[in-house]
């Protein structure tokens, strides 16, 4: 996920809880891979989708993961700030025992179709529901053992395909972008821009909007009408700006300014935006009784690890679920990587794809998950 698709997407019992420190020890496993360019079928959607197989060489058969991306055009590699985040948790993961898939999404690589907002986390769901149904075909893989790792709003995809498909054995939910209130937003707004340096009377100012936009969107059905009132309520906020803060908001990636007002109205106001918004997540989560962990770092201003948790742990504990596992990681951002604030310009400078630590985490998981 870019830096810009992070800002956009901001704008737009069995349990365990803990934080992990950076000094824990683990034993690799460093098994040989080979990596495969396959490509499977959205049949209903007429779409092509292209990826990459990694396959351990060793006798199988093998676990299988689908690692489903979060908002915006990603690749298979989930190519951002020069980083490539999906390519490096795939080699992890397959070093460990496990057949990883990872794809292009629709439009996006050499996957056909169009990528835009008209189409809904519910098409980028059966996209990724085509990926299970391919892993089931391979012989390398143990079919009684297909599991979902999914991040942002894969995350919320994970979980819908969890609740709905048999084949799925262990979910893992990577910051996942699960619905909240408009308050829950506002603030999740607030911190991002206090990470990124914004002054608080800006950051005062910009909530005021954002929840003007966040109620705007949930009430208003009327397409026309909401662009109207959208469009409105960010020239209004525009105008209001004194200089000092109009040029504050310049520099600052996740702030609303005359450049981006345009776009950020067509996104709050799209199909995809309005499904986001409208589905509860709980719906699925309420259902899911296989294993599922969620790892969220605590520099993350997209999804709060404490907001995440508690609706985990509801859900969860309702649908009667024994194996769950939720765990807060040290200073890493919303991909995973250390850093010191969570700001957007941070992603720039960093120079790993994922932290070892929550590639350690996920992958130590899944092999105690598949071998119970």
């Amino acid at each position: 996920m870019s830096i810009k698709q992070i800002a956009l997407l901001l704008a737009c019992i069995g349990e365990t809880i803990f934080s992990m420190p950076a000094t824990t020890t683990f034993i690799r496993n460093t098994m040989e891979f080979h990596h495969e360019d396959v490509i499977f079928r959205n049949t209903q959607a007429d779409v092509t989708l292209a990826g990459t197989l990694t396959v351990p060489k060793s006798q199988g058969p093998f676990p299988a993961a689908l690692l489903i991306a979060g908002y915006g055009p990603n690749d298979r590699d989930v190519t951002g700030a020069g980083q490539k985040h999906f390519k490096v948790l795939a080699e992890y993961l397959t070093r460990q025992g496990i057949v990883v898939l990872r794809y292009d999404k629709r439009g996006v690589g050499q996957s056909t179709g169009e990528y835009n907002t008209t189409a809904t986390t519910r098409d980028y769901a059966d996209d990724a529901r085509a990926g299970i149904e391919y892993l089931q075909t391979r012989n390398e893989i143990d079919p009684t053992k297909i599991g979902l790792i999914g991040l942002s709003e894969g995350g919320l995809i994970a979980s819908m395909l969890t609740a709905e498909c048999k084949a799925v054995a262990f979910t893992v939910l990577l910051a996942p972008a699960l619905r909240a209130d408009v308050e829950s937003f506002v603030e999740q707004s607030g911190l991002q821009l206090q990470a990124d340096g914004a002054s608080s009377e800006f950051i005062k100012r910009d909530k005021l909007l954002r929840r003007e936009i966040y109620t705007l969107v949930t009430q208003e059905a009327d397409l026309t009408v909401a662009e109207t009132k959208l469009q409105k309520a960010v020239a209004e906020y525009l105008a209001s700006l004194p200089e000092a803060q109009a040029l504050e908001g310049a520099n600052l990636p996740f702030a609303f300014t005359a450049a981006k007002a345009a776009m950020l109205v067509s996104i709050f106001n799209s199909p995809w935006y309005r499904f986001y918004w409208a589905y509860d997540a709980a719906i699925a989560l309420e259902r899911i009784t296989t294993p599922v962990l969620c790892v969220n770092g605590d520099r993350d201003w997209i999804a709060s690890a404490q907001k995440v948790f508690a609706r985990l742990n509801a859900t969860l504990t309702k649908a009667g679920n024994k194996d769950y596992t939720l765990v807060e990681l040290a200073n890493l951002n919303h991909c995973f990587q250390r850093c010191k604030t969570g700001a957007l310009a941070e992603y720039f400078a960093i120079k790993e794809s994922m932290d070892l630590l929550a590639l350690q985490t996920i992958g130590d998981w899944i092999v105690r998950a598949v071998n119970k």
